[in-house]
């Protein structure tokens, strides 16, 4: 693990594996329970690791170009579907995820451990949501956020990207990927789809 000063808030605790606020309760999301029956499934509408890596690797490319070699902020990172990827091929001086599932933070940690090519790059996971990282103001060099956006309503889209903005660096990055389906194609129906079923349940973050 790095270092955390300088990348998260007073006051924020570790527990197993992750970071939260004290008194921050271990919720159950619509997310943890998907996860728990098919993680993949969950976060890229894919049945397994191949179709995984085949649909994550136009984003992959983007990202292993892109990304600068310092601090970097996975918003919404699931477990780690982008990270195990892009952190095969780049080594970075931090590589911060924050999920609202814990669920999902736990796999993420777990292969992690188990990675030799991703435990080249320190590792920070934190249990909150994309509208509230629980890291300091200027704190990252570059935020990401890959088809998680596309999950939430725009006052929650407009507020995460808001939190983006807080702790990136003077000059930091920040890339939106598949987050703003045109909503005449398969992905932007199925986001509308998805859109509803959270809403209802109150589950949308």
């Amino acid at each position: 693990m790095t270092p955390v000063e300088n990348i998260l808030q007073p006051g924020v605790v570790k527990r197993n594996g992750y970071y939260a606020r004290p008194d921050a309760a271990e919720a159950q999301t619509i997310w943890d329970r998907l996860a728990t029956d098919n993680p993949i499934h969950a976060a890229i509408s894919v049945s397994d690791e191949a179709q995984e890596k085949l649909r994550s690797r136009p984003i992959v490319d983007v990202l292993a170009a892109e990304l600068p070699p310092g601090r970097v902020l996975d918003l919404g990172c699931g477990y780690g579907r982008v990270a195990k990827y892009v952190l095969a091929e780049r080594t970075l001086e931090t590589y911060i995820g924050v999920d609202s599932s814990i669920t999902m933070l736990k796999l993420f940690e777990q292969r992690y451990t188990s990675s030799d090519l991703e435990r080249r790059t320190p590792l920070v996971l934190v249990n909150s949501t994309i509208e509230d990282t629980l890291l300091d103001n200027n704190s990252v060099d570059a935020v990401f956020s890959c088809a998680v956006l596309l999950h939430n309503p725009k006052p929650i889209c407009e507020s995460a990207i808001r939190e983006a903005y807080r702790v990136l660096k003077p000059g930091g990055k920040l890339l939106l990927l598949a987050s703003f389906p045109n909503k005449y194609t398969m992905s932007g129906v199925l986001g509308a789809a998805y859109h509803g079923v959270y809403r209802l349940k109150g589950e949308e973050n």
